[in-house]
């Protein structure tokens, strides 16, 4: 007959595979996201204007693609933090949030989230059309 199996080097090995897999718990970092109520004001028309209620984290491109969505066929959307008619407040950096840009973590409710607005301007999709130029 073989050996048995030996009770205390099997126990002493369990007990170093659980100590291995211990790991001391990780705090999660504080909730950095909310939401905040982001109103659009065209450049030119009032009553093209949006309001969105909508979370920190989305990127820019993010909302570019939900103004292209709601207003139908345009392209080439500019963004402007502040006054429109000046040309450094447009936001050319697609690829950070709304909450770096505005600088705020928003509201942790949806239900009544602060207000800010943005301006912004769009090109028509293909202006040269015919159909756009009879009008």
């Amino acid at each position: 007959m073989g050996k048995k199996g030996g009770g205390k080097a099997a126990a002493k090995k369990a007990r170093v595979i659980e100590e291995i897999y211990l790991y001391p718990k990780q705090e999660m970092p504080p909730i950095t996201e909310g939401w905040i109520r982001l109103e659009l004001k065209n450049k030119l028309w009032e009553y093209a204007n949006l309001e969105f209620i909508i979370k920190t984290d989305v990127t820019i491109d993010k909302l570019i693609r939900k103004i292209q969505n709601s207003l139908g066929r345009i392209e080439k959307v500019m963004l402007y933090i502040a006054d429109p008619t000046q040309a450094h407040n447009l936001i050319t950096d697609f690829e950070q949030t709304l909450g770096n840009l505005l600088q705020t973590f928003g509201s942790q409710t949806k239900d009544n989230p602060d207000k800010y607005a943005i301006h912004y301007d769009f090109e028509p999709f293909n202006p040269k059309d015919p159909v756009l130029l009879a009008i």
